[in-house]
């Protein structure tokens, strides 16, 4: 391999790029085992709020730590997501937001900040969701199709506005 140059194939792993062992043989402690299994679902954990999470989501980050073994092993990670709010977009807010909260929820088992993005992400589309009725409804009423009637936010009945 050229000096300066790391190859990374699908049969590499983020501990080969850290702990190159010449022998070509692969053999871990339970340690070790139990280490990169971790770092297997926490590759994985932030892979699917990339994934799912599309343009509105960023790549990857990982955090690594040398253990007492004297390797590096992924212990946490994270990706960055859009929870911009545009008030002039309210049809293309609840989509996105639809889009985030997915994006939180993609891993079995998310954390209390995926929970918390959710939540944040809920709230938004359900604003988003608001703001675009009241559009709908404004629309409608300076088109002249209302007929003297508005929309009910309760029940979505017709209600006679003098």
């Amino acid at each position: 391999m050229p000096i300066g140059k790391t190859t990374f194939n699908s049969s590499s792993s983020i501990y080969d790029l850290f702990n190159p062992s010449g022998s070509g043989e692969k053999s871990f402690s339970a340690e070790e085992a139990e280490w990169k299994a971790w770092e297997d679902n926490v590759i994985i954990h932030e892979n699917l709020h990339a994934s799912v999470g599309g343009a509105f989501a960023g790549i990857p980050e990982y955090d690594y730590e040398m253990k007492d073994d004297g390797k590096f092993y992924i212990v946490s990670g994270r990706v960055m997501i859009d929870t911009g709010f545009d008030d002039s977009k309210p049809e293309e807010m609840v989509k996105k937001f639809d889009i985030v909260e997915r994006a939180a929820l993609a891993p079995s088992d998310p954390s209390p900040q995926d929970l918390a993005i959710a939540g944040e992400a809920r709230a938004k589309a359900s604003k988003a969701q608001g703001l675009l009725s009241e559009k709908q409804i404004s629309e409608k009423e300076k088109s002249g199709g209302a007929n003297n009637q508005s929309v009910s936010a309760i029940d979505g009945l017709p209600v006679m506005t003098h």
